[in-house]
């Protein structure tokens, strides 16, 4: 079982280190999220889902509170 850790360490987790795959227990077992270089959050599709600003692209902005707070994880 991985190390379960809140929304903002996985947010933290993201921005220090680019390409490494995140999930939360609420999403399938193959979906994940990682931050490419350039900032932005994409999907396990290289969608774009977070870009901090728009609301076209606001998945991790969207994903807080209540559920979203805990149970994010590391994908190894």
């Amino acid at each position: 079982m991985p190390e379960m850790m809140t929304r903002t360490e996985i947010l933290a987790v993201l921005r220090s280190q680019p390409n490494v795959k995140v999930a939360h227990r609420l999403f399938d077992a193959n979906e994940y999220l990682y931050m490419g270089a350039d900032g932005n959050v994409y999907d396990e599709n290289g969608y774009l889902f977070e870009d901090w600003y728009s609301y076209a692209h606001d998945g991790m902005r969207m994903r807080s509170g209540d559920v979203w707070e805990k149970d994010w994880f590391i994908i190894q």
